[in-house]
């Protein structure tokens, strides 16, 4: 009877060890990140267009927080499960504003090149725009990863909006 006792005890805890853990499906994480990033884009926008010249400790500051935003939004993609068709289609609306948020960021920090230029921030501009496009790029893998097999090409493409319009930030800072 013993012998049955431990041999049941073994078989369940195997069996407990063996079941593997779910994995949340967790869209209002994903959502909640891309609007965290959205905010950090449009406060460092803002910044962007106050700026006149001077010390740009300012847009240095929160293009960080744009870096640190994103890569919370990318962990939390990591952490997540596969999503649904619904919850990918559910990301197409907070992608897009987002990629006009970027944009107009972008806009902004390539219209005051000069001032930015003539403070001595040209380089560390440069990398704050790579360090972003490094970091979306990682977020729009994380994201493209979790969406259906079949959505995988239109997520790229609206992730390829975001990334493209930093490159156009890093074209101009490079010159």
């Amino acid at each position: 009877m013993k012998f049955s006792s431990t041999l049941l005890s073994l078989a369940l805890a195997l069996s407990a060890t063996a079941t593997p853990t779910p994995v949340r499906r967790d869209l209002a994480s994903i959502q909640s990140a891309i609007a965290n990033i959205a905010t950090a884009v449009n406060t460092l926008d803002a910044a962007e267009k106050a700026y006149t010249g001077g010390d740009t400790t300012t847009l240095q500051t929160d293009s960080d927080a744009v870096v640190s935003a994103t890569d919370a939004g990318t962990a939390a993609a990591n952490a997540s499960g596969a999503l649904s068709d619904l919850d990918a289609i559910e990301l197409v609306s907070p992608i897009q504003s987002l990629t006009t948020d970027v944009q107009n960021a972008i806009n902004d920090i390539i219209a005051i090149k000069s001032a930015v230029v003539a403070a001595g921030s040209q380089a560390q501009t440069l990398s704050d725009l790579i360090q972003q496009n490094t970091s979306a790029t990682a977020l729009a893998v994380a994201i493209t990863a979790k969406v259906p097999t079949v959505l995988q090409s239109t997520a790229a493409s609206l992730a390829a909006g975001i990334t493209n319009a930093i490159q156009e930030g890093i074209t101009a800072y490079s010159s």
